[in-house]
């Protein structure tokens, strides 16, 4: 999958148009596009059109400073139904967990509810766009960014194969997923800041004894997560994976350490071992 994604072009004089291996395509006839266009992006690749975005540090500037070469097509009918049978088994369960959230003794956090909002309305969102047509397929990887939070979901093909479905959900259609998008973000940074000030009260030496701890884990969580994907791989087609007793034992170790430092911040100073906010996403 590639590693770039939309946003990290967002800020620069874009060029966008349709992507060809023709070499009579010529760069006067790429049609130029400022960054307020990118919404036209999503349609292209769902009407299977690949286009090319090319990033230029000026308007005088004859050379891209960045290429993107993004492919895409639409779902084939089988890969829709499949597709919307997993959003339907999605509101169920998200229906479920607002349920049991609203049942939970001690009482589900605010962050908690909203998170499961966040879910159900975004699912809902990639119901309506699958049904539209709007969804598509494509091994780049798309964030929020100019008036979309894009949806993923991972899905077989008609081959059996994996892809990456994208639903990109436009925020001013959806009020919904933007309010629950920016009341996530909200509610988290609260408890982020409420944790940090919690965590830097406690003496230096036992910070850095569980953040060395901590960093400890995580790495062994990796090297898991790694064995987890390489036997998920190696099963027949068909196979259950998750009834797969090696991985259920993995996926149990994993849980184990990942619980075990839940209140270590994962951002912090390591000179003096006290929580920093996380960085921004630029």
């Amino acid at each position: 999958m590639a590693a770039a994604a939309l946003a990290v072009l967002v800020g620069a004089l874009l060029v966008l148009g349709p992507w060809q291996s023709d070499p009579a395509l010529a760069p006067a006839q790429v049609i130029r596009f400022n960054e307020q266009d990118l919404h036209q992006v999503p349609a292209a690749l769902a009407a299977g059109r690949p286009v090319r975005i090319e990033v230029y540090d000026s308007t005088t500037a004859t050379a891209p400073t960045k290429v993107r070469e993004i492919a895409g097509r639409p779902l084939t009918a089988n890969e829709r139904r499949r597709v919307a049978r997993l959003l339907e088994y999605g509101q169920r369960a998200a229906h479920a967990t607002m349920e049991q959230l609203l049942a939970k003794q001690p009482p589900a956090t605010p962050l908690e509810l909203e998170q499961a909002l966040r879910f159900q309305h975004m699912n809902e969102a990639k119901l309506r766009l699958l049904e539209e047509g709007k969804a598509f397929v494509s091994d780049s990887v798309f964030q929020t960014a100019d008036g979309f939070a894009y949806g993923n979901n991972v899905a077989l093909d008609d081959e059996g194969k994996q892809i990456f479905v994208h639903f990109p959900i436009e925020l001013e259609r959806f009020p919904q997923v933007a309010k629950s998008l920016e009341m996530v973000e909200l509610l988290k940074g609260l408890e982020e800041e409420q944790s940090n000030q919690a965590w830097n009260s406690k003496p230096i030496e036992e910070r850095r004894t569980l953040l060395e701890a901590a960093e400890r884990d995580r790495k062994e969580v990796q090297a898991l997560q790694k064995q987890i994907s390489e036997l998920y791989l190696a099963q027949p087609k068909g196979t259950d994976a998750r009834a797969v007793p090696g991985i259920q034992e993995l996926q149990a170790r994993v849980s184990e350490l990942t619980q075990r430092h839940r209140g270590v911040p994962l951002f912090y100073n390591p000179r003096t071992w006290d929580a920093v906010a996380k960085p921004k996403r630029r």
